[in-house]
C-alpha cells in the first residue's frame, strides 16, 4: 500500500482536489441558479403571498386604506401634543430642520440669547450682540464659551460684591471637547440665570459648588425618549423662604425665563444655624432639549 501511495500519490492529490473543487463548484452554482432563485419560481411565490394578503384584507383581517389613514393621524396629532409639551419645558431651537448643523446653530443661537437676556436683567450698561457670539462660536467654538463665561462671571460677581454675597465664581464650567460646547451653552445658561434669581433675593447669602455636565442620565431615569438632557448641580445658603422661592420657581413655566429649568432632585436641605435661621440646600437641574425621532435614532 505504501508503494503503491508512493507511486501514484500525485494522480490521488489530483483526484481528491478536483473531487474538492467540483463540489464547491457545485454548491456555488447551486446557491445561484438553484429552486429558490429561480425567476419564475420567485415570481410565482410573489404572487401566491399577494394573493394571500388580498384574501385577508377582503375578509377583514388586513388594515383598510381608511384605518390606516386613521393610526397614521393619531400618530400626528401624538406627535403634535409631545412637541406642545416639550416647548413648555425643553429647547425645541431646530427641531425641525432637517441639517444636523443648522439644527445645532439654532440650539447655540437660543441659548446665548437666554444668556445675554439674563445679564441684561443685571447691568443694562453694556451693549452685547448676539449676533458677534453666534459668530464667534461658528469661527471657534471654545473661544465662544469661554468669552461668554467671563462676560457672565464679571455681571454676576459684581452683582454679588454689591450685594454682599459669595458666589463660586467658575460657574460651574470645566474643560469640554468642541462637539460638547453647544450643551455646555445650555448649562451656562441655566447657571446664568438661576444665580440671577438666586441674588435677587435678599435673603439668599451664599451660592456654591456650581457644576455643569454636558450629560445628563435624566431622559434614562425619567423613561422620556424623546430629549436629551445636560445637568446642573448648585447649593443655596440663606434664608428658608428665600431658598425655597427659588426651587419652586425651577418647574414654572409660564414665563419665557422659565422654560428649560426642570428641578430634578434636591439632595438636602437641612438648617445650618438655627440661631440665625439659616437653611443651606443642594439641588439638580436638567436642562432638557427636545429631539425629533430622527435625531434620537441617532445618539
Amino acid at each position: 500500500m505504501d508503494e503503491m501511495w508512493q507511486r501514484h500519490k500525485s494522480f490521488i492529490l489530483q483526484l481528491i482536489v478536483g473531487g474538492v473543487l467540483f463540489l464547491v463548484a457545485f454548491f456555488v452554482m447551486r446557491s445561484m441558479y438553484g429552486d429558490q432563485n429561480d425567476p419564475e419560481k420567485v415570481q410565482a411565490k410573489n404572487a401566491s403571498l399577494l394573493s394571500e394578503l388580498e384574501a385577508k384584507r377582503k375578509n377583514g383581517k388586513a388594515p383598510s386604506a381608511s384605518s390606516i389613514a386613521e393610526q397614521r393621524g393619531i400618530a400626528e396629532n401624538a406627535e403634535k401634543a409631545k412637541q406642545v409639551l416639550a416647548k413648555r419645558v425643553a429647547s425645541i431651537a431646530g427641531w425641525d430642520v432637517k441639517s444636523e448643523s443648522d439644527r445645532k446653530k439654532a440650539y447655540v443661537r437660543e441659548n446665548i440669547a437666554w444668556i445675554l437676556e439674563s445679564l441684561d436683567s443685571i447691568d443694562k450698561t453694556q451693549k452685547r450682540t448676539l449676533d458677534v457670539f453666534v459668530d464667534r462660536f461658528d469661527r471657534v467654538p471654545q473661544a465662544c464659551l469661554s468669552s461668554l463665561r467671563d462676560t457672565a462671571r464679571s455681571v454676576l460677581a459684581g452683582k454679588a460684591a454689591q450685594t454682599g454675597k459669595e458666589l463660586d465664581e467658575t460657574l460651574g464650567l470645566s474643560g469640554y471637547p468642541d462637539e460638547e460646547i453647544p450643551a455646555a451653552l445650555h448649562g451656562l445658561a441655566i447657571v446664568t440665570d438661576l444665580v440671577a434669581r438666586s441674588l435677587a433675593k435678599p435673603g439668599i447669602e451664599k451660592v456654591l459648588q456650581i457644576r455643569v455636565s454636558s450629560r445628563s442620565s435624566f431622559p434614562e431615569q425619567t423613561g422620556i425618549s424623546f430629549v436629551s438632557a445636560i445637568g446642573v448641580h448648585m447649593e443655596l445658603v440663606g434664608e428658608p423662604a428665600d431658598v425655597v422661592q427659588v426651587l419652586r420657581s425651577l418647574n414654572a413655566v409660564a414665563e419665557k425665563d422659565r422654560r428649560m429649568t426642570v428641578l430634578e432632585s434636591i439632595d438636602y436641605i437641612v438648617p445650618i444655624s438655627q440661631e440665625e435661621d439659616t437653611t443651606k440646600a443642594a439641588f439638580n437641574v436638567a436642562g432638557l432639549r427636545y429631539e425629533s425621532g430622527q435625531q434620537a435614532e441617532g445618539r
